[in-house]
């Protein structure tokens, strides 16, 4: 589930960023600040649902090792308990009545109070007489020992239905958060196509919000800086941009009104050139994936000679 709340995040981090571009897009009325009080809200949510689902998960694996650990010492029970009175007939008869085979958490609990009871009727041992033990590798597990081991079952079992009221409230409002953030995005994206038309630079940004993971053209492209060798190679360095697998480079030569398709490159940087025009050059680039090219990124400026 947290896969599809951090996709909607994702796209409405998309949304934010496209109402900084825009000025004139503002989704439900919200500028910048509003659309990251939803993404704030959005992180509240997100955290308690995983503070939760983590303790949940925490106690349903400590009564699973609870419940296990009483399991074996209650299996140790009943073989060493039968091989050590097999001669008793009346204890053997109540040893045979033990609940076994026990396959649920509440089985063994119940076996657990079965095999407590009993233990407390066992005659003491040996000479001098010492009360029945369970041998367990080199250790010893005693009847007291054993009560505590149904204790804690018991404690762990009974702890999981309020962890697990608390993680099913917490997973309702994650369930909210999400229909509520997918809803905001899908709008948006919607307004956005019909206030800005096809081929627009604006158009290209609000194309860029991701709808649907994996399926969406890359975001808006960065790059760090752009320097010139001496033989007037241009290379253009910390290219960037969310889901894209390649990068588109165009340049706008001295003189020129329009930038020219120049290169493809993979990223994060590329060297081009040389350059045969001596004078000011305008680069820009856009992040390629196969489902389109992204918007393009701000121009930097660089000089030939």
């Amino acid at each position: 589930m947290l896969v599809e709340f951090d996709f909607a995040v994702e796209s409405v981090a998309y949304v934010k960023a496209a109402t900084v571009e825009l000025p004139s897009f503002r989704p439900d009325g919200l500028d910048p600040a509003g659309v990251q009080a939803l993404l704030g809200a959005a992180a509240t949510v997100r955290a308690a649902y995983v503070t939760k689902k983590t303790t949940i998960d925490v106690a349903r694996a400590a009564r699973r090792a609870a419940i296990e650990t009483l399991h074996d010492a209650s299996v140790d029970f009943s073989a060493q308990a039968r091989s050590r009175f097999r001669k008793n007939g009346p204890v053997m008869e109540t040893l045979l009545r033990l609940p076994k085979d026990d396959r649920t958490m509440q089985e063994t609990l119940v076996r657990g109070d079965a095999t407590v009871a009993l233990w407390a009727t066992l005659p003491q041992i040996g000479t001098p007489p010492v009360d029945f033990t369970v041998g367990q590798g080199t250790e010893t597990l005693t009847r007291t020992e054993y009560e505590a081991l149904v204790a804690a079952a018991r404690d762990t079992d009974e702890a999981i239905p309020a962890i697990d009221q608390d993680f099913q409230s917490a997973e309702a409002g994650l369930h909210d958060t999400l229909a509520a953030l997918e809803d905001f995005a899908t709008a948006a994206v919607e307004q956005g196509r019909s206030q800005f038309d096809g081929g627009t630079p604006e158009r290209e940004i609000i194309d860029a919000i991701p709808t649907e993971p994996g399926s969406s053209a890359p975001a808006a492209a960065t790059f760090a800086s752009v320097t010139v060798s001496g033989t007037n190679t241009v290379t253009v360095a910390g290219m960037a941009a969310p889901r894209a697998t390649s990068f588109d480079v165009q340049l706008l030569a001295p003189g020129e009104t329009e930038f020219a398709d120049h290169a493809n490159a993979p990223g994060p940087d590329g060297s081009f050139g040389p350059l045969l025009a001596v004078g000011s050059w305008l680069v820009r680039i856009a992040g390629r994936n196969s489902q389109g090219l992204g918007p393009w990124s701000a121009p930097g400026s660089f000089e030939t000679t």
